[in-house]
C-alpha cells in the first residue's frame, strides 16, 4: 500500500504559519510552510523602523487524493496559530534596502479520520497537538524601484523543535532542518497591491530514518485594491515538489518506501482593514486541484500589530 505523503501534514505552518498545509515530504510530516501564507500582503514594501507581532489563526479541513485526484480515506481538521516577531532597525543597507528579521513558532491541532477506501484495521479518528517546527528568518531585504514598484529577499531556516515522534501516526513537527531563499515582487501605487511571493524549500535528511524529503517550490500571487479603508482582492497560491524523496533508512510510519511528489494549486479572496498600527486580514482558500496533496477549504484570520 502507498502512503499518502499528506499525512504529515499538522502544522507548521501553521500559518498559521504554519497554519497546516499540504506539501510533499516524508510520510507522517507536518509541512513547516503552509501554501498560502503571505497571500493578501504587499510582500515587497519596506516596512516602518519598528517591532511587529504578528498572529496567524487558520482552519483547514481538506481530504488527502491521490495522484489521480481521487481520495484515499483520509480527512483531516486543523486549527492552527502561529505567532510571530519582527524587527526592522533603522538605516539602509547594500544600496537602500531596508533589513527585517523575524522568528516565528507555529502550533496546532490535527484530527485525521481513516475511512474506506482504506481496510477496516486502519480506519479511525487520531488526534494531536503541540507546536510546529519554528523559523527564523535571518535575512528579509526590501528594495524600493521607483513608481510603485518594490523587490524583496529573503533567507530564513526551520529547526527540528517541533513535535515529531518516529512512530507516530501524526506529527505536527519534522525531525530535519528546511532552508528557505525567497523572492518577492509588489507594485503599490493608488491603492492597487500587486505582489507575486516564490519560496523555495530544501531539507536535510532525517536522523532517525534517514528518510530525505525532496525540495519545494511555493509561489503566492495577490490582488487587491484599497475601496474606502479595506483591501479587497483574490488571491492564489500554488505548490508544487521539484525534486523526489529518497528512503535510505528503509520503511516508513505507514510502510510506504517513498511519498509521491505533491501538486497543490489553490484561489480565494482576502479582505484587510488597517486601524492604525493594527492591520486584520480576513482570507478564504479553496484548493482547486491537487495530486498526491490535501483538497479542501482553509479560513485564514491574520493580525498584525506594531507596537513600537
Amino acid at each position: 500500500m502507498k502512503f499518502d505523503p499528506i499525512r504529515r501534514l499538522g502544522a507548521a505552518a501553521i500559518l498559521c504559519l504554519l497554519s497546516i498545509d499540504a506539501a510533499a515530504r516524508e510520510p507522517g510530516i507536518a509541512s513547516v510552510y503552509p501554501p498560502g501564507q503571505t497571500l493578501g500582503t504587499a510582500i515587497a514594501v519596506p516596512l516602518r523602523p519598528g517591532a511587529y507581532v504578528t498572529s496567524r489563526t487558520a482552519y483547514y479541513n481538506a481530504a488527502v487524493v491521490n495522484n489521480d485526484g481521487h481520495p484515499t480515506g483520509r480527512q483531516y481538521d486543523i486549527e492552527s496559530e502561529s505567532l510571530a516577531l519582527t524587527w526592522v532597525p533603522e538605516g539602509h543597507v547594500l544600496g537602500g534596502a531596508t533589513y527585517k528579521a523575524s522568528i516565528s513558532v507555529p502550533f496546532a491541532y490535527a484530527t485525521q479520520h481513516r475511512s474506506a477506501p482504506l481496510p477496516a484495521a486502519m480506519q479511525g479518528t487520531v488526534s494531536a497537538f503541540g507546536m510546529g517546527n519554528p523559523k527564523v528568518q535571518l535575512v528579509d531585504l526590501a528594495w524600493p524601484l521607483g513608481d510603485g514598484f518594490y523587490a524583496a529577499t529573503g533567507f530564513g531556516i526551520y529547526a527540528p523543535l517541533g513535535r515529531y515522534g518516529v512512530t507516530d501516526p501524526v506529527d505536527i513537527g519534522a525531525n530535519f532542518w528546511t532552508f528557505e531563499p525567497s523572492l518577492g515582487f509588489t507594485y503599490l501605487k493608488d491603492g492597487w497591491n500587486a505582489s507575486l511571493h516564490a519560496l523555495y524549500n530544501t531539507n536535510t535528511e532525517n536522523p532517525a530514518n534517514r528518510y530525505l524529503s525532496g525540495d519545494q517550490l511555493f509561489v503566492n500571487a495577490t490582488i487587491t485594491k484599497n475601496i474606502a479603508g479595506f483591501d479587497f482582492g483574490p488571491v492564489s497560491s500554488y505548490q508544487k515538489q521539484v525534486s523526489g524523496d529518497y528512503n535510505a533508512g528503509g520503511r516508513t510510519t505507514y510502510g510506504g518506501l517513498t511519498a509521491q511528489p505533491t501538486e497543490q494549486f489553490a484561489m480565494g479572496g482576502s479582505i484587510g482593514h488597517r486601524m492604525d498600527n493594527v492591520y486584520l486580514q480576513l482570507m478564504y482558500t479553496h484548493d482547486i486541484s491537487a495530486h498526491n496533496a490535501m483538497r479542501g477549504d482553509k479560513v485564514w484570520l491574520n493580525l498584525t500589530y506594531k507596537f513600537f
